[in-house]
């Protein structure tokens, strides 16, 4: 009669250091998503803005930026660099705004992508 022998050598030394190192991972992977997400979303705003151009310098001067403050904790700010960027925000009770709409769609996307790979 054959006889089957099997033997399992466990050695957990890599997943200790892999659990060990496991937040830096995850900060890393947020910071990569929302570096990404702030990236399209200046993209979008400035594809996507609703006045109509007379110098493009409002359109050109849309930018986002990414903060980080604390391990995990990333802001993106949006913005404009024209004066007057505040008034194409709110004239006309926003008819124009560009920044909260982007935000809101690019919030979705950056959220799923999130739940996704964290």
């Amino acid at each position: 009669m054959a006889k089957a022998v099997f033997k399992i050598k466990y050695d957990d030394d890599d997943l200790r250091h892999k659990v060990k190192n496991f937040d830096e991972v995850v900060d890393q992977m947020l910071e990569q998503i929302v570096q990404y997400h702030a990236a399209r979303g200046q993209a979008e705003m400035k594809l996507s803005a609703p006045w109509t151009d007379r110098t493009s310098a409002a359109r050109n001067g849309l930018y986002t930026v990414v903060e980080k403050g604390g391990k995990g904790e990333y802001t993106i700010i949006f913005s404009h660099t024209v004066n007057y960027g505040i008034w194409l925000e709110v004239k006309f009770s926003g008819r124009d705004a560009v920044i909260m709409p982007t935000i809101q769609k690019i919030g979705v996307g950056l959220m799923d992508d999130i739940r996704r790979r964290i």
